[in-house]
């Protein structure tokens, strides 16, 4: 009759929930969940001494019986403060251990990131991103694309650690439950409209009726021009009144599509838009259809480059830059101009990159670091100690944080199905 099973209906302490929202149970959390039958029997017990107390002073008060003088210990008020003292002690001791224990203040800071990210306030993903002291993907993703909505990804791609290479710019591979929202999200930044709409589906599986779900979807049907399946999705999101702000302005569009076209944000993703009936691939084939489509998509051209970067491949990289010309660089990109100059002292014999000048600051910054390695004589240790002044250079990610060099793989563990 009912689709849950046993285990979830009687002997789960948190409801079954998409990986990426559910609560974490650690040993303390099991610790406080003990302590529930505890208040119980301390309430019963003062319960009981409570009635013993009434019916006491019920003797005293009947004529012709013997006075039965209280003793402290069995007073109505008295017993009901202790209990509440001691509930409160318990309750408050036991909040500051579970506080302390579980507080994580990394975590704390991953998840301002995400807001930030989801408020388009880049400022604040860079800056908080800088400030973590351990590597995680997510935060690596954000920063990401913080850079690319600021129109700085390749110039300052590598002054984070790309450690996990191409896999810190798409969180396709692998495919887990908790990359559905996020991917929606980059696809949208792209402009590939068609992938974003495929993710904000997956995400609506797992997070039904999200506002930040629904606000995808609301957008992508829009600049799609679906504006009956927006309709339907701005109707939902009404039942919410944190955003009747928000409803209000998009639904005036249902009625007035002609607004619509208007609107910058979805006039530049329909202009960015390659074809609404799915496009599955890798990501850089992904963008090269978008840049096929729009060849002024610069935020595509610049994940495609990041990506021929991160991957070592220089065959595409000298293939991919003839989507530069239209793009009116007033320079060419730092990023950029450290990996020419780095192929162009292997001797690979690039014609193209042969005809790139590379700025004296740069040229002068490699010689210095190829004068430290060579002075190293091999030993890739001493090597990396002594080039710790340029870690924000693609030269450093290359040959020492790159996975291709450390062979780093992503650790990923199956979490229980939600289905």
């Amino acid at each position: 009759v009912f689709l849950s099973s046993l285990n979830n209906s009687f002997f789960r302490s948190t409801p079954d929930v998409a990986a990426m929202i559910r609560y974490t149970r650690p040993p303390v959390f099991y610790a406080g969940l003990s302590l529930i039958p505890v208040f119980v029997f301390l309430s019963k017990i003062a319960s009981n001494l409570s009635d013993t107390t009434r019916k006491v002073q019920s003797l005293d008060k009947k004529p012709g019986k013997v006075k039965i003088k209280n003793r402290p210990g069995f007073k109505f008020g008295e017993n009901r403060k202790i209990a509440f003292s001691l509930y409160a002690f318990i309750l408050v001791g036991v909040s500051g251990m579970m506080f302390y224990k579980v507080y994580k203040p990394a975590e704390k800071l991953k998840m301002k990131i995400d807001y930030y990210a989801f408020e388009q306030d880049w400022d604040n993903v860079i800056s908080l991103s800088e400030k973590m002291k351990t590597y995680d993907r997510m935060v690596n993703f954000q920063y990401n694309r913080a850079l690319s909505n600021k129109g700085q990804l390749l110039e300052k791609l590598f002054e984070y650690d790309q450690i996990l290479g191409s896999q810190g710019l798409f969180l396709d591979k692998p495919f887990t439950s908790e990359v559905a929202l996020p991917n929606s999200d980059i696809y949208f930044d792209l402009g590939n409209i068609d992938e974003s709409q495929r993710y904000a589906f997956e995400s609506e599986t797992l997070m039904k009726n999200s506002p930040r779900v629904l606000k995808r979807l609301v957008l992508n049907c829009m600049i799609m021009n679906n504006m009956e399946a927006a309709s339907t999705y701005l109707n939902i999101l009404a039942a919410n009144p944190l955003e009747k702000k928000w409803v209000e302005k998009y639904r005036n569009y249902i009625s007035n599509p002609e607004k619509a076209d208007t609107d910058p944000l979805i006039a530049q993703k329909r202009k960015d838009m390659n074809k609404t009936e799915g496009m599955i691939g890798i990501p850089p084939l992904k963008l090269i259809s978008q840049l096929e489509k729009n060849p002024l998509n610069k935020a595509a051209f610049e994940y495609l480059i990041a990506f021929d970067l991160m991957e070592h491949d220089v065959v595409s990289l000298t293939e991919d830059l003839k989507y530069m010309n239209q793009l009116n660089y007033k320079k060419l990109p730092v990023a950029l101009e450290e990996a020419i100059i780095l192929y162009r002292s292997q001797g690979k014999g690039n014609v193209l990159f042969d005809r790139i000048k590379i700025s004296e600051p740069i040229t002068d910054r490699f010689r210095e670091f190829a004068k430290l390695t060579s002075a190293a004589k091999g030993d890739r240790e001493r090597a990396k100690q002594a080039t710790q002044a340029y870690r924000n250079t693609y030269w450093y990610y290359v040959l020492f944080l790159s996975p291709k060099v450390t062979k780093l793989k992503l650790d990923t563990q199956p979490v229980d199905a939600n289905y």
